[in-house]
């Protein structure tokens, strides 16, 4: 392994512990949002946002290491490909954690997006209804872009 592929290596074990600790802080958020504790909500949502802004400025940094350890454009399963017995081993374990990390943000961000929208359903059900306003997030006015991010649905 060159001390590029080193370096890119490392950064990556980095980040998977950085995926692993916003997933936890996903899980947090959906338990504070089901036992309705606002201001805990409120915390581990700024926190959330946060972490969204290091984890841009961490995908840049990942494809800059690894075009410089001479994987660049390539997926993780093409690099995979490419490495010996003992790094395929290594790499394996690592991508692996990478990917279940995103799979956990992913699974627990969309566990408290149909817990909020539920409840948002059912709020807009109960509350009095003044002529011509409605919520603003009565059904059919939460767009596609309340999805979230964009970078957990790129293929890794």
């Amino acid at each position: 392994m060159t001390q590029q592929q080193n370096v890119y290596y490392s950064f990556l074990e980095e980040y998977a512990r950085f995926l692993e600790d916003c997933a936890q802080q996903e899980a947090k958020k959906y338990h504070a949002l089901i036992s309705y504790q606002p201001q805990e909500v409120d915390r581990a949502i700024s926190s959330l946002q946060a972490a969204l802004m290091r984890v841009d400025q961490m995908e840049k940094q990942r494809e800059l290491l690894q075009e410089q350890a001479g994987y660049k454009g390539m997926t993780f399963q093409q690099i995979l490909a490419q490495a010996d017995a003992q790094d395929a081993q290594k790499a394996s374990a690592l991508f692996e954690r990478f990917q279940n990390a995103v799979n956990d943000i992913r699974f627990m961000n969309s566990k408290s997006l149909e817990f909020a929208q539920t409840n948002i359903r059912e709020l807009d059900g109960v509350l009095p209804k003044e002529k011509g306003i409605t919520t603003s997030y009565a059904p059919g006015k939460m767009g596609a872009a309340s999805t979230g991010s964009p970078l957990f649905e790129t293929k890794i």
